[in-house]
């Protein structure tokens, strides 16, 4: 009886001793698994040993990386400012960090034309931007330390000025319409392209009549101001005498009230033979006597 109880208590110490050793395991490996996300949260690189004396060492390099997406940035083009010009500075929480500049016009063509300073992270443009050739830059902004790394995406829009004037498609348009058209038919039409951006007030185009030759009878055209169509806006022609009018055409951009360009419309009326021929000989002359 007493050999079973020593048995007994030696028994019930090694079970408390295995289960102190597992417990024990349990908790260092528990503790390496909070230290582990805590890393992976501070974007550290550490060193993990395995338990029970093993001495291999596992290395577990865990980065941060984020990435963020600033507002839009917005630069008038043909800006006079004294250039390089600071746009926006790129700022990390992270200590000891280098700033790097990435993308069309950073490192790509057209290159240099946005700078960064690799320590403060101010993000530069170097000279005026033109909305013409380019009008939006997409760059990413990287802030790089042994730790770490961070990345911010940089939309700059480039905003649009009256910087160009329509250009006809054509120096002269030629068009042919009869005589006895109905007045208010559109027969032929004038068009005007502005480089300005689309949809805006920069390419908004007006056309109008500038002059008429001959003169008379006047106001012989009118013009679709939008469309820039032409049409008969009289019935007093005498294409006997006078068949070719020559019109000055305007076309402005900003509803009309900006750049301008001028075209010459050149048009011929088609006589509506409204006469029957005419006999040469005289039809009550006297009759020759033989």
């Amino acid at each position: 009886m007493l050999q079973y109880l020593i048995f007994a208590l030696v028994s019930d110490v090694m079970q408390a001793v295995v289960t102190g050793v597992h417990a024990g395991l349990l908790l260092s490996q528990s503790g390496q698994e909070s230290r582990t996300s805590l890393a992976q949260d501070q974007g550290l690189q550490i060193s993990l040993k395995a338990p029970l004396g093993n001495t291999e060492t596992k290395e577990v390099l865990k980065r941060r990386k984020r990435e963020w997406i600033l507002p839009s940035i917005n630069i008038p083009e043909n800006s006079r400012r004294p250039f390089p010009e600071m746009i926006v500075q790129v700022k990390s929480t992270v200590e000891n960090v280098v700033y790097s500049l990435s993308g069309p016009g950073a490192d790509q063509p057209p290159t240099g034309l946005f700078l960064i300073d690799k320590k403060s992270g101010e993000v530069i443009v170097t000279k005026a931007l033109d909305r013409e050739q380019q009008a939006k830059y997409t760059l990413t902004a990287r802030a790089t330390s042994e730790d770490a790394k961070e990345e911010y995406e940089l939309i700059i829009n480039v905003i649009d000025q009256n910087d160009n004037k329509p250009v006809f498609q054509q120096d002269t348009f030629l068009g042919s319409v009869n005589e006895t058209t109905p007045v208010g038919y559109e027969f032929m039409t004038v068009v005007a392209t502005d480089a300005d951006e689309p949809g805006s007030g920069n390419s908004d185009i007006r056309y109008a009549i500038q002059s008429q030759d001959p003169p008379l009878p006047s106001d012989a055209f009118s013009i679709n101001d939008v469309t820039g169509g032409i049409m008969l806006n009289s019935t007093s022609f005498d294409t006997k005498n006078i068949s070719n009018y020559t019109l000055i055409i305007l076309a402005a951009d900003m509803e009309g009230n900006g750049l301008s360009a001028l075209t010459k419309a050149i048009v011929t009326l088609t006589d509506s033979n409204d006469e029957g021929p005419q006999d040469d000989k005289d039809k009550t002359a006297d009759p020759v006597v033989i």
